[in-house]
This record gives structure tokens, C-alpha cells and sequence, in this order.
């Protein structure tokens, strides 16, 4: 028979600890461990088997299309500037003719599909002309058409002569040329898609008129099997099982997590404002609202159910795992299934460490980085208008970004040497201010409000009687010297008492100190017990330095 459990030990203890001591068995530990297993499968094995593939096949794409660089590099060239009207027609002509030509140059079997999703012949690459609002006022030297078709022999307007496709390009915003086609890979094993279709968007932006910028819009989606899947095979070899197993345990742990809640909020309202304690329960009297009960674990751990049961319902529906919303609930829920192990590591003092130093800390952080916002933004918006040549400051996002690259150190000297070729002096007067203000003071500051946290954590982690000691005893937190009252308006015999009363209290914290000098001893973790022995030694001298400064009033007095 299962012992009752006390309320502060309901709230207080861990999952093993009550199954050790009352027999309660963990199922919410278990059905977490559970979660991050069928989390990380779905990343791993569901999601990852096709992205390998569709990485692979962007990277060709963004050679054919922007770079033809063979250039052995993890990543590639996303976007690319063309400068003139030669290079233009010489980019679009290479890039046409490479998709001409990509059905027998591809190292996997491709089709080329119409808007209807048919299977055609590329002969023609439709082509679309967006125009400023001031169009009308173009004479026409090449035809006002938005929609134009490429081929092989044919470019369409850029046959025409530089000067007429330059005055035709002055009305122009932007063009699109329009790519559309399945790519089919080896059937190797169940769980990998056969056939992936590609909408792929080559944009010419012109925006900005002084050249044009080349990127790419890459839409993928599942097409057609060419082999039917029974249920069988969809279930167990596209692994959706995996996706089912997710929702279940994420309805079990949220449900857990619910009962959780309402658990607390019963004791709260029910023993607390009835006033009705039971043994061991009088301790609730000490929390004045319902929220100091409520462990903020269990909120994480029902927002991340939220994403994992989204996943599954996503998987299930999308069983090729292809779609970007797919991806998206599975990242989330496997990121809060990982961080929700911190509930159990909290209750462990020596796994604990960076989530009660997280907690001391992050008030203090938030409130120093509003209070030093506005000097950041400031300095953001100074080189924003000082350094826009450099293309590290184009925009208000990427000048904020880059100067947060500097506070952390990095590419601090490719920065600052950037815009030092901007303008030398103003150059170099903004980096040494901006350095010396954010990394030597600001990031100080930050690095003191994290390392006073981990004190904290540490002591508190331990429970050690001297933290809760050191900060409620007055003679550690009080300058008995400066609420002294006028000792002109009193009595020699009433000045000497008062000042003998001051000096024994002084002398008792003394004794005080010195005994919690010998009880540090005690402490395992010698940075931690080096630490709180500097405070008392420092505590010390400040009692002892009071005791002079009253002696030095009576003496004063007397004379």
C-alpha cells in the first residue's frame, strides 16, 4: 500500500525520491525520456532522410543559377551582382542555357513540368517584368510586356541593342525567370521520398538601380510516387509510427503536467485560504500567491507538449516529411523536450548550477540591458549614417548585428578596419570608444552580474546555513554607524551607553564572523569556500573599522 505523501514533499521532492520513499512510480520522468527519444527519432531519422538529399540538390541549383564556382565549400554562393549590361546578358545566357541543357547534364533522372504539373518538352522559360509606378512614360524602343518566353535561340528583350534594353530597364522594379520540375532519386530504401518537385524563382532585383541582384526563391514538394505504398509500408517504412508514438506520449506528459497544476492550485486555495493545514503543511502558510507554488517547469514542459503533439499531427498528414511546417514543430518540440530534462537535473544541487545561476541572474541582466539599449542603438544608428558605404552597415538590422559581432569579439578588426576605410579618423575614434565602452566596461558588468549569480547559486545549491545567515542577520547587512543619533543634544553618561551598546553589538558580529570562518572550513568546493571566506574577512574589518570610528567619537567627545 502506498504511503500518503505530505504536501511539502509533493512539491519539494524528486521523482525517485517518492518512488524510493512512498512507492510512486515516475511516470512523468519516464514519459519525458520517452518524448526526447521519439523527438530526437523524428529529427534524426524522419526528418534528416530526405534534407541530405535536398541540401544537395539546392547546392546544384544555386550553381547552375547565380554561381557556376566549383568551389569546395560547405556552403555556396546564395546571391550574386551584376554590374552592367554585358554581364547581365552574359549571366542569363549561361543561366538559360544551362537549364536547357540540365536534363542531360543531371546526374539523376529529371522532367520538366508545365503550371498543370504535366510533363513537357523545356523549350520555352517563361520570363515576368515587374514595372515602376512611372512605366507609362517609357517609349517604347522594346515592347511594354511583362510576360515574355525565352528559348534556346531566343532571349526574349535581351536581344535588343545595350542602350534600348538600358532605357527599357530604367522602368523596370524586377524580373522573374520561372523554373518548373521533378527530380527523380534511386529507390534505395522505403523511408526516402522517390520524387521531389522543384518551383525554382530567378530573381533580377533592380531595385536599387546602380546594379542588379541575383537570388533565388526554391519551393520544394512531394510529387507522385512512381511506387504505390500499401499502409504497411507508409506506416512502417515511412516511419509514421514514429510520429503516433510522439503524440501519445505528449497527450500522457501533458496530461501529467495538468493534473500537476491542478494539484497545486487545490492545496493553495483549499488548505491555504480555509486556513486548514494537515502535518507537515503548515509551511504553506510562508507563499502568498499561487504562482511562488507553481513549479515554471511545468509551464515549459506543457508549451513544448504543445509543439510535440503539433509534430506528430504535422507527420502524420505530411507523411513524405517534406513540408516546412513539419520541420519547424519538430525542431521546437525536440528543443523544449531536451530543456524540459532540466526539471529533473534542478533537483540535483550539483546539476543545477546553470539554472539557478540563470534565475539569481536574469533580473539584473534585463534590467542593465534596457538601461544600456539606448546607448547601443545610439551608437547603431550613428554608424548607420556614418558608414552606410560599407557593407556592413546597409541596414538598421545588419548594423545591429554586426555590432553585437564586435561586443563578442568577433571580426572586431575586419569591422573596424572596414570602416576606417570609410573614413579613417571618424573610423578610428568610433571603434576605440565603442570597444572600450561595450567590451571592456558593458560586457564586465555582464560577466559581474553572472559570476554574483553563480555565487549565489552555489551557496544556495548547498543549502549552507551561512548564505541565509549573511543575508538576514542585520549585523551583516547593517552599518550600525549610520543611523547614529546627534550626540550634541545628548549627555556625556547617554553618549558612552549608547556608544558602548553600539560597540558590544559590533564585537558580537565579530565573534559571529569568526565562528562562520571556521564553519567555511567545512565547505567541499574550495573556490566557493576562498570566496565566502574573503566576504567574512571583509565583513570583518568593516565591523572592526566601526569600532574605531565610535571610540574616535567618544574620545572626541571627552575632549
Amino acid at each position: 500500500m502506498k504511503d500518503i505523501m505530505p504536501a511539502r514533499d509533493r512539491l519539494t521532492l524528486d521523482p525517485i525520491s517518492k518512488y524510493r520513499i512512498y512507492g510512486r512510480f515516475p511516470y512523468k520522468l519516464l514519459f519525458h525520456i520517452l518524448l526526447v527519444l521519439g523527438t530526437t527519432m523524428q529529427a534524426i531519422i524522419v526528418i534528416s532522410v530526405n534534407t541530405d538529399y535536398m541540401r544537395a540538390q539546392e547546392k546544384v541549383f544555386y550553381q547552375k543559377l547565380i554561381s557556376e564556382s566549383s568551389k569546395e565549400e560547405k556552403d555556396y554562393v546564395r546571391e550574386t551582382y551584376l554590374y552592367n549590361i554585358e554581364q547581365l546578358k552574359n549571366h542569363i545566357k549561361k543561366t538559360t542555357d544551362n537549364m536547357f541543357n540540365f536534363k542531360n547534364d543531371s546526374l539523376e533522372l529529371l522532367i520538366y513540368k508545365d503550371d498543370d504539373d504535366k510533363e513537357i518538352e523545356l523549350k520555352n522559360i517563361p520570363l515576368f517584368f515587374y514595372f515602376t509606378d512611372d512605366i507609362n512614360e517609357y517609349n517604347p524602343g522594346i515592347p511594354k510586356k511583362t510576360n515574355w518566353n525565352i528559348t534556346e535561340n531566343n532571349l526574349g528583350p535581351f536581344v535588343y541593342s545595350d542602350n534600348e534594353l538600358k532605357d527599357f530597364l530604367n522602368y523596370v522594379e524586377k524580373f522573374e525567370i520561372n523554373y518548373n520540375f521533378n527530380t527523380y532519386v534511386p529507390f534505395y530504401y522505403k523511408q526516402h521520398l522517390e520524387c521531389f518537385g522543384w518551383k525554382i524563382t530567378q530573381t533580377y532585383d533592380f531595385s536599387l538601380k546602380a546594379h542588379f541582384i541575383v537570388n533565388l526563391q526554391i519551393e520544394k514538394n512531394a510529387c507522385s510516387d512512381k511506387t504505390e505504398l500499401t499502409f504497411y509500408e507508409i506506416f512502417f517504412a515511412r516511419l509514421l509510427w514514429v510520429h503516433c508514438l510522439v503524440i501519445i506520449f505528449s497527450i500522457c506528459s501533458m496530461i501529467l503536467s495538468l493534473k500537476y497544476l491542478y494539484e497545486i492550485i487545490r492545496i493553495f486555495w483549499v488548505k491555504k485560504n480555509l486556513n486548514i493545514y494537515g502535518n507537515n503543511e503548515e509551511f504553506l502558510s510562508e507563499y502568498k500567491k499561487l504562482g511562488d507554488l507553481i513549479n515554471n517547469w511545468e509551464i515549459l514542459n506543457i508549451f513544448g507538449n504543445i509543439f510535440q503533439l503539433g509534430s506528430g499531427i504535422s507527420g502524420i498528414f505530411d507523411k513524405e516529411n517534406i513540408n516546412a511546417s513539419t520541420e519547424i514543430l519538430v525542431g521546437f518540440g525536440s528543443m523544449f523536450a531536451y530543456f524540459g530534462l532540466g526539471k529533473y537535473l534542478d533537483y540535483s544541487p550539483k546539476y543545477s548550477t546553470i539554472y539557478k545561476t540563470l534565475f539569481f541572474a536574469f533580473p539584473n541582466v534585463i534590467i542593465f540591458l534596457i538601461s544600456i539599449l539606448p546607448v547601443f542603438l545610439g551608437f547603431s544608428f550613428l554608424a548607420l549614417c556614418i558608414f552606410w558605404r560599407s557593407e556592413r552597415f546597409t541596414n538598421v538590422s545588419d548594423t545591429m548585428f554586426n555590432l553585437f559581432a564586435i561586443i563578442n569579439g568577433d571580426s572586431v578588426y575586419d569591422i573596424i578596419s572596414d570602416v576606417t576605410k570609410v573614413s579613417y579618423f571618424l573610423g578610428q575614434l568610433y571603434g576605440y570608444i565603442f570597444c572600450i565602452l561595450f567590451i571592456v566596461v558593458v560586457m564586465n558588468v555582464f560577466i559581474s552580474i553572472i559570476n554574483e549569480a553563480y555565487i549565489s547559486s552555489k551557496m544556495l545549491g548547498q543549502g549552507h546555513w551561512i548564505y541565509t545567515y549573511m543575508k538576514n542577520d542585520p549585523t551583516f547587512l547593517k552599518d550600525d554607524n549610520e543611523d547614529l543619533p546627534n550626540i550634541k543634544a545628548m549627555t556625556s553618561k547617554e553618549v558612552k551607553e549608547e556608544l558602548n551598546k553600539r560597540i558590544s553589538k559590533l564585537e558580537e558580529g565579530i565573534e559571529k564572523c569568526n565562528k562562520c570562518i571556521e564553519d567555511v572550513k567545512e565547505i567541499e568546493d574550495k573556490e566557493e569556500r576562498d570566496k565566502l571566506k574573503e566576504i567574512l574577512i571583509q565583513k570583518i574589518n568593516k565591523i572592526e573599522n566601526n569600532i574605531l570610528i565610535l571610540r574616535q567619537i567618544w574620545d572626541e567627545r571627552e575632549y
